[in-house]
């Protein structure tokens, strides 16, 4: 190696190293406190990332469709978390959650359906639980002659029941910074 060079390689190594230290290091510490030297930027962070995780089910009656379609809503509905900036932290987040109870009882006059799910939101560095929320929903309904589509319904009330726990998810993180 020249010794012309041996400069040159030493700049880009602290250039380097400058990019590698979080924003807000003092100059000094990033190794640019001569006068006239370039200073080299830290890159932006990123903005955080909210990961839905594989719903689960402890109700016997929940479907591979229905924890998919709670996984879908769930990570639709939480966006709103991260792109308003109300999760800040650049390591991200991740967000798991179940199906509790699905109850559809039918008689000869009525049909009613019940769920309830929960949603935990933790760090994704750390895993420490950062909130958890519960949602219920219900449908109660005078049997006709014709029976209603049910499937439809546990659809419809499963909607409903994460709906509740998402929104309540929101609403304590956009109280919590509000405060």
């Amino acid at each position: 190696m020249r010794a012309a060079s041996l400069p040159r390689l030493l700049a880009c190594a602290f250039a380097l190293l400058a990019c590698t230290l979080p924003p807000g290091t003092s100059a000094a510490r990033r190794g640019g406190g001569r006068r006239g030297a370039a200073r080299v930027r830290a890159p932006a962070t990123a903005a955080p990332c909210l990961e839905v995780q594989a719903m689960g089910a402890r109700a016997a009656a929940a479907t591979d469709a229905m924890r998919a379609r709670m996984r879908e809503h769930v990570a639709r509905q939480l966006r709103v978390l991260v792109e308003g900036r109300v999760l800040n932290s650049p390591r991200g987040y991740l967000v798991d959650g179940s199906i509790d109870a699905l109850e559809i009882v039918t008689s000869a006059d009525a049909l009613e359906i019940s769920c309830s799910v929960r949603l935990i939101l933790s760090a994704r560095q750390s895993g420490a639980m950062l909130a958890m929320t519960t949602g219920q929903a219900t449908f109660k309904s005078a049997r006709r002659s014709r029976p209603p589509a049910e499937t439809h319904l546990e659809l419809e009330v499963l909607d409903s029941a994460v709906r509740a726990a998402g929104d309540e998810l929101i609403s304590h993180f956009a109280l919590r910074n509000a405060t």
